[in-house]
């Protein structure tokens, strides 16, 4: 409001100065009030124009594409004659925001990453509360991406990934086999109901084996111990490259998290998901 009120002053008076400039050297012009309103109305429509986008948005220079080929997603969880509680309230709400991306005038890149995010989101939540085999695969994943990622220098994203950050262009960054894994699994753990009961290890016991095995990564990765706090809570500058050494560092740590066995990996990622993800 403030943006179209200035914008709307500053035009009137702009008409004013020129209408005043026409009377004095060119001779007779309209009242300097009527030409002050219209320079006035003129200012609050372009800056509302440019605000909302309107009307560049109803504009298309490409034809969308129907909502089920938005991701291959949509497909998976599209009802298919049975009702699936999870799989189609997620298609609907999926449906919802495409559409809504739509008339809002987003590229179908933004509806797309827009739409790959709330998958990848949904599928976070639930890893607190997945079978064991499942939520190593989920932090497997997550390792091997981060490994490729690193080793193409896309450092930004493989820190954003390191610290549970959701990406909806993370797709657009990875080899096939890759996207194929991921696809893969995320619609798997979306279909898998969740167990509420699942174990996660205790707060004490999560931290000490988080405690030895960022010391252990420490050491694998190169980074300092001095650095891993400012790390995690994604600090530090460019210069020191801390997004490759967050990277490297939480690379290593998920190598030796995996390397234990399934019975004390599974409560230990699923505490370490559900604490991410603050899920109660």
């Amino acid at each position: 409001m403030i943006i179209v009120a200035g914008s709307g002053l500053a035009a009137a008076g702009l008409a004013c100065a020129a209408a005043f400039a026409y009377r004095r050297f060119l001779g007779p012009t309209w009242p300097l009030v009527r030409l002050a309103g219209i320079g006035g109305l003129a200012g609050v429509l372009v800056s509302l124009m440019v605000i909302t986008g309107w009307p560049a948005s109803l504009v298309r220079f490409s034809t969308p594409v129907p909502i089920n080929a938005v991701t291959p997603y949509m497909e998976a969880f599209k009802p298919i004659g049975k009702i699936r509680p999870v799989e189609d309230a997620l298609y609907e709400r999926l449906v919802t925001l495409i559409q809504r991306d739509r008339e809002e005038g987003r590229s179908e890149d933004e509806v797309r990453r827009n739409a790959v995010s709330q998958v990848l989101s949904q599928a976070a939540d639930k890893v607190a509360s997945m079978p064991d085999l499942l939520v190593r695969d989920y932090y497997a994943l997550q390792r091997d991406v981060m490994a490729y990622l690193d080793a193409q220098q896309d450092h930004e994203a493989c820190r954003d990934l390191a610290l549970g950050r959701i990406r909806g262009d993370i797709e657009e960054r990875l080899n096939l086999e890759l996207v194929i894994r991921q696809r893969s699994l995320i619609v798997n753990i979306i279909a898998t109901p969740a167990d509420p009961n699942a174990s996660r290890l205790a707060q004490e016991p999560f931290q000490a084996l988080a405690a030895q095995a960022f010391a252990m990564a420490s050491q694998t990765s190169g980074v300092s111990p001095n650095e891993i706090e400012l790390l995690l809570s994604g600090g530090g500058d460019v210069a020191s490259g801390a997004a490759g050494k967050t990277c490297r560092l939480m690379k290593s740590f998920f190598d030796i998290i995996l390397s234990q066995p399934t019975e004390v990996v599974g409560p230990a990622l699923r505490a370490m998901a559900a604490g991410e993800r603050g899920v109660p």
